[in-house]
């Protein structure tokens, strides 16, 4: 009887420390997710955390999964051309290019309407364009806007807009729910 009373007595702790760890996640996700809304879509992050564009290519060899997240080569020589005045270049390059970036959900029929992941292969050099932030250590940098040359196929509204909408469900339901 005793040893019953101590296995329910386990359960039941562990259960209450399990929902208090959870409700713990979802408030501090939740925070988590409100600055990164913020720092996109408040003037006073602009000086901090930037749009960029830049050209690249995509390193994997496989492309049916790039949809949920891909890395980048970039064309260290445009970069630099472009942000020449950005404080440590080489250092951006070097996060970039060690980082996924990835497509919002509502972004992926966009691009492929327009035929983009039809258009590339590992030597398309794709212009992106993202934000500097991407809220803390193991995130992706999600993709604001891209094009390959003269070709749009995702304009950066748009792009920003379902960013935005992405990251306000995960204000709302942090845990995705």
């Amino acid at each position: 009887m005793k040893k019953s009373l101590v296995k329910y007595s386990l359960i039941v702790v562990f259960i209450v420390a399990l929902l208090f760890s959870l409700s713990g996640c979802t408030a501090c996700a939740r925070e988590q997710w409100q600055q990164v809304y913020d720092s996109y879509t408040n003037d006073k992050y602009k000086d901090k955390f930037v749009f960029q564009s830049f050209k690249a290519t995509i390193t994997q060899e496989t492309f049916d999964k790039i949809k949920t997240g891909f890395e980048i080569l970039i064309d260290v020589d445009d970069f630099n051309e472009r942000y020449s005045n950005y404080p440590n270049v080489q250092a951006a390059i070097a996060v970039y290019q060690t980082h996924y970036f990835y497509f919002v959900d509502e972004s992926i029929p966009i691009l492929e309407q327009a035929g983009f992941f039809n258009d590339i292969n590992e030597t398309t050099i794709i212009t992106f364009t993202i934000n500097s932030y991407i809220g803390w250590d193991g995130w992706c940098y999600p993709v604001f806007a891209v094009a390959i040359g003269e070709k749009t196929y995702l304009d950066f509204e748009t792009g920003k807009g379902n960013v935005l909408n992405y990251i306000q469900q995960r204000i709302e339901d942090p845990l995705g729910n």
